[in-house]
C-alpha cells in the first residue's frame, strides 16, 4: 500500500496481482524481487516452487512412488523443495508495505 500526503492510502500494482490471483504476500514479493527479465527456466521454476501456495498440496495415492520414477529417469538436476528459495525474509506484514513503498511502486 501507498499513501498520498492526504494520508490516502492506494494499493500497489503488485498488490493488485496478488488479490486478483489470490496469491500470498510472501509469494508476490518473491515474484517482485527475484523474477526479472533475464530469469531463466530453472530460475523461474526454483521461484515457483518456493511459492507458499504449494506447501499445503497433499500427494495422491502412490504419487510419491511415481515421481521418483520419473526423477530416476529425468536428465536435468532436481531440487529438493528444501533447497528452494524460500520468502521469509519479512519478519511482519509490516515491512511488506515499507519494502513496496521503498521501491517506488504507484499504482494512482
Amino acid at each position: 500500500m501507498e499513501h498520498d500526503d492526504a494520508g490516502v492510502l492506494y494499493p500497489t500494482t503488485m498488490g493488485r496481482i496478488a488479490s486478483y490471483y489470490y496469491l500470498h504476500y510472501l509469494t508476490a514479493d518473491l515474484f517482485y524481487t527475484r523474477l526479472t527479465a533475464e530469469s531463466s527456466v530453472q530460475d523461474v521454476l526454483t521461484i515457483l516452487c518456493a511459492s507458499s501456495e504449494f506447501d499445503d498440496l497433499p500427494v495422491r495415492h502412490n504419487e510419491d512412488q511415481l515421481n521418483a520414477e520419473l526423477a530416476a529417469k529425468v536428465s536435468f538436476v532436481l531440487l529438493r523443495l528444501s533447497q528452494c528459495v524460500r520468502a521469509n525474509s519479512f519478519s511482519d506484514q509490516d515491512q511488506v508495505g515499507r519494502g513496496h513503498a521503498d521501491r517506488g511502486l504507484s499504482s494512482h
